[in-house]
């Protein structure tokens, strides 16, 4: 008797969770199954394939964004530990320093993982994108070979029809019987292509052997068939990867399914998805242990309840030469440190501005070099301030004894001007503006409350305009803090 195994979903086949099916035919050998058309159960499980290898790329699409979301939150970590620990809220011990460097050599590596792998789980997308292409091509075709009394997808006795609110081959086709392109659902679980196998030979179904005659796609012989040329020339022809083929010249056997009886992708067309999926799982970084106890202090509960240990060699090729651990206690500390922080964050916005010069900071070429001492700084006001002290002497005689020079050609007329390396000197105390010093420079650039006005010597903080000696204070004053926690590894 003809028969057609086929595939069933591990557990719920319309279900995310379903691994990856194939179809699979099997026709007892030596039965005829001359223009016999698939049955619906058969064509169905076809689709349930080809949907779950579709979604191999919304489970990457899920899994790259879980991988984006681990890096920002360890960076935003790293950098909240760092400024508690600038503001002095953290206790002065060595295992700050040792979370501190946790946190950063895990967003280093997540972005390295991110960076190797991302290629491969886009490989794997595709590849097994392409599988489940052929598979819905594959029904496509059948369903809409059907005319008056022939068809080649069978429904009880009559051909299948798909109406709206009931298409069984939903995972291929849409409610007007044809192929579409759609973007793939997210999904945490990864498609297992091995189970699908194993399932596929498990299960058993039947072709509908007594409605034949009704499918040319599946005829043979000198009379005719899908690739019909001329009398005794009809091409085989393979559907879905060869998971199914017909011979021009004599009826299907067993033979025409040729991956009957496997329990594995190993040796199949599916064997490349497979493959690729388990190379684009190599090394997920969000599945780190480590940085699954660090992401808990983005949040003050739950409390964490074990301790931090970071192995030897951890933090470089030789320290720390034994474990180090970081106590539950101190993280615990952490996460109660962070939530205060953000709450004092939301209602002044100081850690805002910290994290900007910070960020300034990490990005400065010169990271690891302290600032030029402030004093050899001239602001740009002084430069003015000197050069106007010059231009209000308009004779000769009077230029020459205030640091300027006259270029000009009689006693009255000329120009004024600061002398050579003169120009960047400012004026002595209590000569002329700005004699008021540093205190009077701050106070000039306070006094501007809008963006375009805060120039001369002034630099805009994203709220307010400041003295840039100030900022650059600050920004030394960061420098000092990181060199801080670098000696305190060692």
């Amino acid at each position: 008797m003809s028969g057609v195994v086929c595939t069933k979903a591990l557990e719920n086949p319309s279900s995310h969770s379903a691994a990856a099916f194939v179809i699979f035919l099997v026709i007892s050998t030596g039965a005829s199954a001359n223009k016999a058309p698939i049955n619906i159960d058969g064509a169905e499980q076809v689709c349930l394939v080809s949907q779950q290898l579709k979604q191999a790329a919304g489970y990457y699409a899920e899994t790259e964004k879980k991988r984006l979301e681990t890096a920002v939150k360890l960076h935003k970590l790293s950098r909240e530990v760092r400024t508690l620990a600038s503001k002095g809220q953290l206790s002065n011990e060595t295992w700050v320093a040792w979370l501190l460097n946790s946190l950063e050599k895990e967003l280093s590596s997540t972005l390295q993982t991110a960076e190797e792998q991302t290629q491969k789980a886009i490989a794997a997308a595709a590849v097994c994108s392409q599988a489940a292409g052929h598979l819905s091509e594959f029904i496509n075709i059948f369903y809409n070979a059907q005319g008056s009394t022939n068809y080649c997808i069978d429904n009880g006795g009559s051909k299948y029809t798909i109406s709206r609110g009931s298409n069984k081959l939903a995972g291929c086709l849409n409610d007007q019987g044809k192929t579409e392109l759609k973007a793939p659902l997210p999904s945490a679980t990864k498609p297992d292509i091995d189970a699908a196998m194993k399932t596929m030979s498990d299960k058993q179904g039947t072709l509908a052997s007594g409605q034949s005659a009704k499918c040319f796609l599946t005829q043979h012989g000198s009379s005719g068939g899908e690739a019909y040329a001329e009398n005794g020339q009809q091409p085989t022809i393979s559907w879905g990867l060869g998971i199914f083929t017909v011979t021009g010249t004599s009826a299907a056997t067993a033979d025409n399914w040729p991956h009957r009886a496997k329990a594995a992708a190993a040796a199949t067309p599916f064997e490349l998805c497979h493959t690729s999926i388990k190379n684009a799982d190599a090394g997920f970084a969000h599945d780190n242990a480590k940085i699954a106890t660090l992401l808990m202090l983005d949040s003050e509960t739950p409390k964490i309840q074990a301790n931090l240990d970071l192995e030897p060699k951890y933090i470089t090729a030789d320290y720390p030469q034994a474990k180090l651990t970081i106590s539950k206690e101190n993280l615990q500390s952490v996460q109660t440190a962070i939530k205060n922080l953000r709450a004092s964050n939301s209602q002044t916005g100081q850690m805002d501005k910290l994290m900007a010069v910070e960020v300034e900071k990490l990005l400065s070429d010169k990271e690891c070099q302290p600032s030029p001492p402030l004093a050899a700084a001239k602001p740009e006001t002084q430069v003015s301030t000197q050069a106007a002290e010059c231009n209000k002497q308009k004779t000769k005689k009077s230029c020459s004894t205030s640091n300027c020079k006259w270029e000009g050609t009689t006693e009255t007329v000329g120009e004024c001007k600061p002398k050579d390396g003169e120009e960047t000197q400012a004026p002595a105390a209590g000569t002329g503006p700005g004699a008021a010093g540093t205190n009077s420079e701050a106070k000039k650039c306070s006094e501007k409350t809008k963006q375009e006005d805060c120039k001369d010597g002034c630099n805009w903080d994203g709220k307010e305009c400041k003295d840039s000696s100030i900022l650059v204070t600050k920004k030394f004053a960061l420098s000092v803090v990181s060199a801080a926690f670098v000696a305190l590894l060692f």
